[in-house]
């Protein structure tokens, strides 16, 4: 039985008497379940937590629990054992967990896209320059052969024709 489905166990042992449970009757409620080191400190757990309240009684010394002790759930025990108590609260850390490791993968992807994008647009801009400056070249060579061929024309009709 893991620790959170043993909080739930006792809390909820406790939750079902209206007044003070002694750490007896308790323990003699979990027998089985939970083993005797480990109800004080669970008890402590829980009323740290503040889901219940808990009176130690220093004169009684027939109990094998020491000190003995008396329980009783308080509302804030009640909303949490209705909120799904130790358990639900460790499946919502886990769903919160997973949730964060999602953003961070995506927050993660959409850079990596953003990044890719970017050097695609430096790559588009190059290639265009470059294209530019072909065209530009070619240009300046079509029209070097214009003159030249204009210059040849001029030439010939200028030049009388010989061979009549």
């Amino acid at each position: 039985m893991k620790n959170s489905e043993k909080l739930d166990l006792l809390l909820k042992t406790i939750a079902k008497n209206k007044d003070f449970i002694s750490s007896k009757m308790l323990f003699e409620d979990v027998k089985g379940e939970i083993i005797p080191e480990e109800l004080t400190p669970i008890v402590n757990k829980l009323f740290l937590d503040n889901n219940i309240e808990k009176k130690i009684l220093e004169n009684i010394s027939n109990s094998k629990l020491s000190p003995p002790y008396f329980c009783r759930i308080t509302f804030s025990g009640l909303l949490f054992l209705e909120r799904g108590g130790y358990c639900g609260e460790d499946i919502l850390i886990k769903k919160n967990k997973i949730w964060t490791k999602t953003k961070t993968f995506a927050n993660r992807l959409n850079t990596i896209i953003i990044l890719i994008i970017a050097l695609l647009g430096v790559y588009v801009s190059w290639d265009s320059k470059h294209k530019d400056e072909k065209i530009e070249k070619n240009q300046k060579t079509i029209d070097s052969l214009k003159t030249i061929l204009i210059d040849k024309s001029m030439i010939d009709k200028n030049m009388p024709n010989l061979n009549k």
